[in-house]
């Protein structure tokens, strides 16, 4: 993985300053390795620890090129940028529990009761890690719920794209996706299939609303 950012980097070394956003350093290793391609090219790129993955990630990405679109410099991007990073909001909801018992951050009776009791769990990413913040019963509370404190982080949206990625979910994340559109007032809202990688965190039916 190293060698593979640090022949990118070499390639694109002629059309000037660089700057490279990663998913989070607490969710993978790719911050690293695109830190060691960089020390490895010697070429002059800024490696940006995006903190998210899945849209939380490519939210920034779109940021990023608008704000390079602007024709600002490379250091008032990534100011821009960080901003940008401060003020946002990463959820992750969970329909099963089934793969944090399975990677050891749940013990196998907690989850087996939250399954029996159909109890849904909502998390919200915090600095790169995830945090629980909800423990709900019934998905239609839950998704109502989720709703509701989505309301309370921001009061305009009209300039903010809403990402919601889902694994095997389209039905909640489309009503989501026309509630948000309804209540919000989004600039965007942009739903995709979740990647392996957060995929196996969250799990089947398992969603990530970033905004």
């Amino acid at each position: 993985m190293p060698g593979a950012f640090s022949q990118i980097f070499q390639e694109l070394s002629s059309k000037g300053p660089q700057l490279c956003l990663t998913l989070s350093s607490k969710l993978s290793g790719t911050y690293l390795s695109a830190c060691t391609g960089k020390s490895n090219s010697g070429v002059d790129v800024v490696i940006f620890d995006t903190q998210a993955g899945s849209l939380g990630h490519g939210i920034q990405l779109l940021k990023a090129a608008e704000l390079t679109a602007q024709g600002l410099p490379r250091e008032e991007v990534i100011k821009k940028l960080t901003q940008f990073q401060t003020d946002m909001n990463i959820f992750i909801l969970f329909d099963t529990l089934e793969n944090i018992v399975k990677g050891g951050r749940l013990n196998k009776f907690t989850g087996t009761m939250a399954k029996i009791l159909d109890i849904k769990v909502l998390a919200e990413g915090v600095n790169g890690a995830v945090e629980v913040t909800e423990k709900i019963r019934g998905k239609k509370r839950f998704l109502h719920k989720v709703i509701e404190i989505i309301s309370q982080r921001r009061a305009d949206f009209s300039d903010r794209i809403i990402g919601i990625s889902h694994l095997d979910n389209l039905e909640d994340a489309e009503y989501l996706r026309l509630t948000m559109i309804e209540k919000f007032h989004p600039k965007d809202v942009i739903v995709n299939y979740m990647g392996p990688t957060m995929g196996t965190y969250a799990g089947k039916g398992g969603m990530i609303i970033s905004f």
